[in-house]
């Protein structure tokens, strides 16, 4: 089961999907309000939730309803990538023994907020988002821009950054830009409910975190690690957010360790 970030389509894990799929039956789907799914305000390049609840209970419904009842499956191993670890980390303490293993890369147990809205405090963006009455963007957020491989955050394969800027070139309706205040307050309570959650969860969990990760707050996610008694932190030099579609000497390693990972989980029953 794979669980996205936030502005991410299934179509971006089209290279991961293939590898996955010669050991496992893969299931993903796109979250509510980006990639193939309906958007969920006016502005459609605007990324918005009212509650992040919402997302949790969209994975629930399509484990039940898809993997479960469509599919046949019993048994589910998740990975889950930045926002989507947010998510699936909620999943697994709300819905417990549900998920046999779960990996998480880079996962979003807090933000880099001043990187993200140009210096204001959590504070300054809670009352932004109370003061709009229709959700637009945060301050320095925008519409959707094509980024250049120069300095991006995400990514030091050229490669695999030019297939995912192309894929969203050639599909317009795939684009996200910026968030609004409310994602923003939405996301960083979520990060703080997932640190709530770390002591009571019991699915085995393994955490890649790149060194070099610029876009979520890696020092949560060691507090998350010191808090659960069944997770482990594997950290990887030098790579940066976008772990599942980085360069080859950082992603095949990573790839090593979740397969090992999952693997060893069979091996123990």
């Amino acid at each position: 089961m794979l669980v996205q970030g936030r502005n991410e389509t299934f179509w971006k894990y089209q290279e991961l999907i293939h590898e996955l799929s010669q050991y496992f039956s893969v299931y993903t789907y796109d979250h509510r309000g980006q990639g193939e799914s309906e958007r969920l305000v006016e502005e459609s390049e605007l990324g918005h939730i009212d509650d992040f609840r919402r997302y949790v209970e969209d994975l629930a419904t399509f484990v039940e309803t898809v993997v479960h009842e469509r599919g046949g499956h019993d048994e589910i191993e998740m990975l889950a990538h930045s926002m989507g670890g947010a998510v699936a980390t909620q999943y697994l303490a709300t819905k417990p023994n549900k998920v046999k293993s779960c990996v998480l890369t880079s996962p979003m147990f807090g933000l880099k907020l001043p990187k993200v809205v140009g210096g204001l405090h959590s504070a300054t963006i809670k009352v932004i988002s109370q003061l709009q009455k229709t959700p637009h963007y945060a301050p320095t957020q925008t519409a959707f821009v094509a980024k250049s491989f120069e300095n991006n955050d995400h990514t030091t394969s050229k490669v695999r950054f030019q297939a995912y800027s192309n894929l969203l070139t050639s599909n317009p309706h795939l684009r996200l830009g910026g968030v609004s205040p409310k994602w923003i307050t939405e996301a960083m309570a979520a990060g703080k409910q997932c640190l709530h959650y770390a002591k009571s969860i019991t699915t085995p969990i393994l955490i890649i975190q790149p060194e070099a990760d610029n876009v979520v707050f890696n020092p949560a996610q060691d507090l998350f690690n010191e808090r659960c008694l069944t997770s482990r932190i594997l950290s990887v030099p030098h790579a940066r957010h976008d772990i599942l579609i980085e360069a080859d000497r950082y992603r095949d390693w990573t790839l090593k360790h979740i397969f090992n990972f999952y693997d060893h989980r069979y091996k123990n029953v």
